[in-house]
């Protein structure tokens, strides 16, 4: 049962495996249960039992067109696992009926383990004519994009020298009217002018940034600094770096992000990774962070982003008005997943600066000077607070406000302030 087992490791894998690769994985397999149920008699109930099993669960698969195409457009396989021309010649078909309406992107992986290598040896030497006809398909379809992606750039570049001609000449017959031009002219002018001038400025053209800077997967880059080893003891830098970063991948961590306090710090992390979702070795991207108010638009907050050029960024903030914000995170000029992200700020929590006690006769020891913030008072001299006297609240209280909840935020001096000590806030629990 070796091949079953190759061919379940095969298509459970955690890399390197997609669509592609499940036509040919059981088309082979189904190959290698027949040579084996001729050279195994006793073993044949069991073999059968299997094919039978495949048939049912993978038969109708075997024959979706979309599934076959994706096997060929595999630069592994192509159409070397199978001489079934009639199930090639369907897949083909289907190529050339998307090749006609989108282009396609071949993905290409040459790294493979010795398991695979050994299960689909087989398919080696085994190159039907249809293959070529494949290959000018593709060849066809990689030079039809590179026209196509010239004359973009070409009509990029005209429409950026016609918006240049046109600000120009505008902004010269602004010059020449106001500096060889009579009173009489300038205010005869000036509506045609300032219209002309909005015009420019409304209507300008503005390229698309993923256009001007285009980011697929076969974009390398060259990082100067890197250490790249040794040689004879001298250290080299530079590397060529061929990971590519996908903005709808990068991922954030951090409570701040999340939720704030009015006049604290607040700090969260982005993560850039590539389309494998594992994180960037290197920094230098184009990070922007923006926190606005959603109520107030004209309330900001100032944000400040630290590249740790490992691939990660530290942003930190301080709010200063409490209430819900909207935090935008782009990377590349792109919105990364889920932003923009809410944020919501509490006012800050006021701690208690005194003592819960329960009056500050005994807190301080008998102490005159003792003060508390209940409207408690006491005969002889004393400043605070008594049990039984006048004004205690009957219970344990914060010296401070008076409060006679323990886990409480501090009542501000504006409420203490505006309470009379006949009527304090004995009754008030917060």
């Amino acid at each position: 049962m070796s091949p079953v087992a190759k061919a379940l490791n095969i298509m459970q894998a955690q890399a390197n495996v997609h669509m592609g690769w499940l036509v040919p994985t059981i088309t082979l397999l189904t190959v290698k249960l027949d040579d084996l149920r001729l050279s195994n008699k006793f073993g044949q109930p069991l073999i059968d039992a299997l094919r039978g099993g495949i048939k049912q669960r993978f038969g109708p698969m075997l024959d979706d067109p979309e599934l076959i195409a994706a096997a060929i457009l595999l630069p592994k396989f192509r159409t070397s696992w199978t001489s079934n021309e009639d199930m090639l010649k369907l897949g083909l078909n289907y190529i050339k009926t998307r090749l006609e309406q989108e282009s396609v992107q071949l993905p290409g992986n040459n790294s493979s383990s010795s398991e695979e290598e050994d299960y689909f040896s087989v398919m080696k030497g085994n190159v039907p004519e249809s293959a070529r006809q494949l290959d000018g398909y593709l060849a066809s379809t990689a030079t039809t994009m590179d026209v196509l992606n010239r004359n973009h750039l070409h009509l990029q570049e005209a429409q950026l020298q016609q918006a240049l001609l046109d600000v120009r000449g505008g902004v010269e017959f602004a010059e020449r009217l106001l500096s060889c031009g009579s009173d009489t002219e300038i205010l005869n002018t000036k509506g045609v002018t300032l219209r002309r001038l909005t015009s420019l400025a409304e209507s300008s053209y503005k390229p698309h940034l993923a256009a001007l800077a285009p980011d697929d997967s076969s974009s390398i880059c060259f990082l100067p600094i890197e250490p790249a080893g040794e040689i004879e003891g001298y250290p080299l830098v530079g590397v060529i770096n061929s990971r590519t970063l996908d903005v709808s991948r990068c991922t954030t961590e951090g409570e701040d992000l999340r939720w704030g306090s009015a006049g604290q710090k607040g700090h969260f992390t982005l993560t850039c990774r590539d389309s494998a979702g594992e994180q960037m070795a290197r920094g230098g991207e184009h990070v922007l962070v923006n926190i606005v108010h959603k109520d107030k638009k004209n309330c900001t907050v100032q944000t400040t982003v630290v590249d740790n050029t490992d691939g990660t960024y530290s942003v930190s903030y301080k709010p200063e008005e409490p209430g819900l914000y909207s935090v935008w995170i782009c990377v590349k000029a792109q919105h990364i997943k889920g932003s923009p992200f809410n944020l919501d700020v509490k006012r800050r929590f006021r701690h208690h600066a005194g003592t819960f006690h329960c009056c500050s006769f005994c807190s301080s020891g008998g102490a005159k000077e003792a003060c508390c913030g209940c409207p408690g008072t006491m005969p002889g001299g004393f400043k605070g607070c008594g049990h039984g006297h006048q004004g205690h609240p009957g219970k344990p209280h914060w010296s401070c406000c008076g409060s006679t909840v323990e886990k409480s935020e501090c009542l501000p001096q504006s409420v203490l302030a505006a309470v009379s000590p006949r009527s304090h806030l004995r009754t008030v629990e917060l």
